[in-house]
């Protein structure tokens, strides 16, 4: 790469670069199999890629299948839909083979034979990531729609077509690398939990097991027998259950300069750890004092029991949380990261006890109630360094996408400006 120039970039419009632009078509219902798949914006992939496995068979008639047929290299744009969080205008490129359109809320564009249709990909995914779409978003009943006239009017700037393709090639092996690295995470997850799975359902292989019996609360399907010296227990019998609390928010006296870690729906993402040491929001002595909050000791495994509700995670300190948190203080008869891996695998069962019409949310009662399967704690030792070994491990792999995202972005944005040229 070299910061000299190597030859002039051409200003133009958006839409200049394409020499098919037309909407998608969503057909009829089909009859039999349909004689069109057509992809929606639920097949678009949030790492970049579509999901050709779920497209939708439809019945196009003969004029409608010629004209909306995908080829290779075309582009799809999102023109409808989107959310606050993610606005509309996001683009895929269609590299499948077989008989495949896109649907009314896309937009089919096809570049031109001066356009590499990588680059003009590359391109989109630019001007998205940059936010350019996101001013031109219409709201029309809960649907967000991209004011498409005035994005084909976006103004670019388009080097050669070969310096197109090297920019492309460059970018190309970047995305390689994070879907290499993106499979070999997604494998290590898979891997952790089937591991888990086979540690819970050892009983089915161990001579002298016992069939459960009295488990009603919190019960994990495929699991029916317990090895020699497990039990079933109420999760209170091993765990102090402890809640959470909000100080006055109207008294920054509560607030103001506090230093007591404080977990809330604002960690989220800190929630994906296995540990906490630093939180978004933190309250004072005072705002500790005068609220029903407690200060719970370094170990207490702390989960998510409304909105976000599953994620959980261990308090690397002292610490206090909000009243959408059930915290837990393990007894020495309870390793608190098998209870960490434990709940964090039994997503289907808080599905399954979450109740509310806006908010899911675990209530307090529930967990009361709740029984866990209770190795003996040489085994929990056992089974909780095997998960964390995982974690360790998965979590190297989720640095080096952070990595590799950073490095795409930082490249597109030198790349696709012209402000860094490849040279050929």
């Amino acid at each position: 790469m070299s910061g000299e120039q190597e030859g002039t970039w051409a200003s133009k419009s958006l839409g200049d670069l394409f020499a098919v632009n037309t909407p998608g078509h969503w057909g009829d219902e089909p009859e039999g199999h349909g004689n069109i798949l057509v992809l929606r914006s639920t097949n678009f992939r949030k790492a970049g890629g579509l999901i050709y496995e779920t497209a939708a068979p439809r019945q196009f008639d003969a004029r409608k299948l010629a004209q909306k047929r995908l080829q290779a290299g075309d582009i799809i744009l999102e023109r409808s839909g989107g959310s606050p969080a993610q606005p509309v205008g996001r683009a895929r490129r269609f590299e499948a083979e077989g008989c495949y359109s896109a649907s009314n809320f896309m937009q089919i564009m096809r570049p031109s034979d001066k356009v590499d249709n990588w680059f003009a990909c590359y391109l989109l995914d630019y001007l998205y990531d940059q936010g350019h779409t996101e001013p031109l978003q219409k709201a029309t009943t809960g649907i967000r729609n991209l004011d498409f006239k005035t994005y084909l009017h976006l103004p670019v700037s388009v080097p050669s077509l070969d310096e197109q393709r090297r920019i492309a090639e460059v970018l190309r092996s970047v995305d390689e690398a994070i879907a290499a690295t993106q499979a070999t995470y997604d494998g290590i997850l898979t891997a952790q939990a089937a591991v888990f799975q086979s540690f819970l359902q050892s009983g089915e292989r161990v001579p002298h097991s016992q069939p459960i019996i009295s488990w009603m609360t919190g019960k994990i399907s495929g699991v029916d027998q317990l090895p020699p010296g497990w039990r079933i227990v109420r999760l209170v019998e091993v765990a102090r259950l402890e809640s959470g609390h909000t100080p006055d928010r109207k008294k920054p006296e509560y607030w103001d300069g506090g230093d007591v870690e404080w977990i809330s729906l604002h960690d989220t993402q800190n929630l994906e750890r296995c540990d906490i040491s630093h939180t978004e929001m933190r309250i004072t002595e005072a705002g500790l004092a005068n609220s029903s909050a407690r200060l719970l000791p370094a170990g207490t495994v702390c989960f998510s029991r409304t909105a976000t509700v599953g994620k959980c995670v261990i308090m690397a300190k002292s610490m206090a949380t909000s009243q959408d948190f059930a915290n837990f203080v393990c007894s020495p008869e309870l390793n608190n990261r098998y209870l960490l891996h434990l709940m964090r695998w039994m997503q289907p069962v808080w599905k399954a006890l979450a109740s509310g019409s806006t908010h899911k949310t675990i209530y307090m009662p529930t967990f009361k109630a709740l029984q866990i399967i209770l190795p003996s704690r040489a085994e929990q030792d056992e089974i909780a360094a095997t998960m964390d070994s995982f974690v360790n491990t998965a979590e190297g792999h989720a640095a080096s996408l952070t990595h590799l995202r950073s490095l795409k972005a930082n490249l597109m944005s030198d790349l696709l400006s012209g402000r860094v040229r490849v040279r050929a």
